[in-house]
């Protein structure tokens, strides 16, 4: 595991505990946030290829730990790879 994927771990891991715990706080319930499984590789080409640029080191990291995020904030996510070809 790279430096990078270490510290975007972590990076998720503290932002996911705190959107829990003040959706506990403010609902008394846990936060319905859900994480999807990994890109993989294929998937991060595809969606550079798509946008026409490689993507931002820390997107692909993200990205390569979890293939977007639903339910980010109240109804907004994170897109997951598949999803940036859709329209609006």
């Amino acid at each position: 595991m790279t430096t990078d994927t270490t510290r975007m771990r972590d990076i998720v891991a503290r932002i996911r505990s705190a959107k829990d715990e003040y959706h506990r706080l403010e609902y008394d319930e846990p936060d319905p946030q859900v994480l999807n499984p990994p890109a993989l590789p294929a998937d991060l080409a595809r969606l550079a290829q798509r946008v026409g640029h490689a993507l931002p080191e820390s997107y692909a990291s993200f990205l390569s730990l979890h293939d977007g995020w639903l339910n980010f904030d109240g109804g907004a996510m994170i897109l997951p790879t598949g999803e940036h070809a859709k329209p609006w």
